[in-house]
């Protein structure tokens, strides 16, 4: 099936224009999810990009693919457009089909087109402090 989502990688780098993250804070996060229901989350410190943390989970198979439909629905939407602002954190988004991929990107916020998809992301994946498609 060509058309079928195998991953989502999602890349959340939460550092803007604004005063300069400490060296500890955590202003990188990646987050992998397979079609299978597994995900692999990773965050990075911001001074030395040093692994902070990491999850490898799975979550049911339902969810994740209601989770891959909600955003595939999203961006094959002929209305959707990226919103990009420019003094905030960004997002890069990958969809992996079996013969291609697709790219998104965005900002880190609210009201993006995004957001039941990032609230039902935190439920199902309880990762605390999550950026994904906006800062919490």
């Amino acid at each position: 099936m060509a058309n079928t989502i195998d991953k989502i990688k999602l890349d959340s780098e939460n550092i803007c224009f604004g005063p300069e993250p400490e060296f500890n804070d955590e202003t990188i996060q990646i987050l992998t999810l397979y079609r299978d229901g597994h995900f692999v989350f990773r965050g990075y410190r911001y001074g030395d990009k040093t692994l902070l943390r990491k999850k490898v989970a799975k979550v049911s198979l339902k969810e994740m693919q209601q989770f891959f439909n909600e955003i595939e629905t999203i961006v094959l939407d002929p209305e959707y457009q990226t919103n990009f602002v420019t003094d905030v954190g960004t997002w890069r988004m990958s969809i992996h089909y079996q013969n291609y991929q697709k790219h998104f990107f965005g900002s880190l916020i609210p009201g993006c087109g995004f957001d039941q998809v990032y609230k039902k992301l935190r439920e199902i994946t309880k990762i605390s402090h999550l950026f994904a498609f906006r800062r919490m």
